[in-house]
């Protein structure tokens, strides 16, 4: 309508904004002393339950929509076929219930790829020793940094380690709570199938980060959850950094909880 978003270069090379609200009342404007200034005023507007939340201040940027168009950046990959979503099943023993739907519907946008949304608030332990998202934290991790594999590259957790020869005697209970304590596949438990799957590799980072996909079950319910590692090179051991979130959740929650930094955008 009759508002418009100026950058004044008239006094400086690095601009001022200017938001003018009635271009027929040019006195009622707002100014910003810098660009910089006025990103970091940015905040979310129209859900009152999560006012709360949004911390003006915060230079990172979301779009908080459920789309999957907007999950990866734009690559020219096809998506995953049918006959490909078929075969992976049969490989990882998934024919029963298949990959979690939110899953199926960003792999069959692309199959792989580097991914927008990625940027997510460090987590911290609240004193009941539950894990908390600090969105008001000064950095944020990257927890996607080499995006996510292509379904041909998946590998198994248990397989990774034994190959690269780090944290072989981690117990896989530290990632998902059916796994033995003992940290190897419960064969003579038939309901415990443990199977974590790596859907990303991040090597070129100081220390390996990666990206699992949980699909293990146990006697009463399957998982199906999505979480960030980082390993710990001094002490053998990976650590979790983000996550782990429910596959179901990934537009309520995964969605919510990344943002996109703004050349991403």
């Amino acid at each position: 309508f009759d508002s418009a978003l100026l950058l004044d270069y008239r006094t400086s090379s690095d601009p001022k904004v200017i938001s003018i609200a009635d271009l027929d009342k040019p006195d009622g404007i707002v100014e910003f002393p810098s660009l910089s200034d006025f990103l970091s005023r940015l905040r979310r507007f129209g859900f009152k339950s999560h006012a709360k939340e949004d911390v003006a201040g915060d230079l990172r940027i979301s779009a908080r929509k459920a789309h999957v168009e907007t999950f990866w950046k734009k690559d020219h990959r096809s998506g995953i076929s049918p006959k490909l979503y078929d075969e992976t099943c049969q490989k990882w023993s998934l024919t029963e219930h298949g990959l979690p739907t939110s899953i199926q519907n960003i792999y069959k946008q692309q199959n792989g790829g580097q991914v927008i949304y990625r940027w997510a608030p460090p987590q911290v332990m609240t004193s009941t020793n539950y894990r908390r998202p600090d969105v008001s934290a000064h950095c944020w991790q990257d927890v996607f940094p080499k995006g996510l594999l292509p379904v041909e590259e998946w590998e198994s957790f248990i397989d990774w380690r034994l190959a690269r020869g780090v944290a072989s005697k981690q117990a896989l209970s530290d990632f998902t709570d059916c796994a033995p304590l003992d940290g190897d596949q419960d064969d003579e438990n038939e309901d415990n199938v443990i199977r974590l799957i790596v859907v990303g590799v991040h090597e070129s980072q100081p220390e390996f980060k990666l990206t699992l996909l949980d699909m293990s079950e146990d006697f009463f319910k399957r998982k199906q959850n999505l979480m960030t590692l980082e390993y710990n090179k001094n002490v053998d051991r990976f650590e979790v950094v983000w996550g782990p979130i429910h596959c179901d959740n990934i537009y309520s929650g995964l969605f919510e909880s990344l943002r996109a930094i703004k050349e991403d955008l």
